[in-house]
């Protein structure tokens, strides 16, 4: 049996944009953390944080690589659309990959 973790490459990542949809000059930067439960965003400067429980992940999308960054969107089960922009495309795609393991486990 594989444990959650090993699934885990990027843990931590810093220097995250949390897109607004609603307001496109409204971004909070911060930190990512992935665990074996969660996907936390933290915003030091707005004092807020982000959980998303992993099985709550209904798709997780790489979208292409933009000048800002590359993004990942995530839509939920319960309705929420998040878009995180990772300031590199190997921590995006590490993420993506341990997303897509810890969201649907009996799939990959």
């Amino acid at each position: 049996m594989i444990s959650t973790m090993e699934h885990i490459s990027t843990p931590k990542v810093e220097n995250v944009r949390l897109l607004d949809r609603f307001n496109s000059r409204k971004q909070a930067v911060g930190t990512l953390y992935l665990t074996a439960t969660h996907l936390i965003f933290v915003d030091p400067g707005g004092k807020k944080e982000t959980w998303i429980q992993h099985m709550h992940i209904s798709t997780v999308e790489k979208l292409p690589l933009t000048t800002s960054g590359s993004p990942l969107h995530l839509r939920c089960k319960n309705f929420l659309c998040v878009t995180f922009v990772l300031p590199r495309e190997r921590d995006c795609h590490n993420v993506y990959t341990s997303l897509l393991q810890l969201a649907c486990p009996g799939k990959y």
